[in-house]
């Protein structure tokens, strides 16, 4: 597993778009807290020695949204619930990889 530290996470040392907290649920000492941005891009790299031969492996996207205050109720989720987001699994160097489109909005049940 791969922590929040480790990813590399587009304007991630931005204090404007980023916060840098503690969070007492989660297993690694600090998550990154999205404030603003328009696009989000985190990639993460996992050196292949570390890795098994003939062994299925799975990534998964660890996140928690903030429920809105009632006087911003349109704010939930940064708009992840509005729009899917492109979720991609990649070699490095290769352009081909599985990418799937999700909703991130727990709350909605779309396909």
């Amino acid at each position: 597993m791969v922590g929040a530290r480790g990813l590399s996470i587009t304007w991630g040392d931005t204090p404007e778009y980023w916060q840098w907290i503690p969070l007492p649920e989660s297993r690694f000492p600090e998550v990154a807290k999205l404030n603003y941005v328009r696009w989000l891009h985190v990639m993460a790299k996992v050196e292949p020695r570390i890795l098994s031969p003939q062994t299925t492996y799975a990534a998964y996207l660890v996140f928690k949204l903030e429920v809105a205050e009632e006087e911003d109720e349109d704010w939930w989720g940064n708009g992840f619930n509005e729009r899917p987001v492109k979720l991609c699994v990649h070699f490095e160097g290769r352009e081909d990889g599985d990418e799937v489109s999700v909703f991130l909005d727990p709350s909605t049940d779309v396909p």
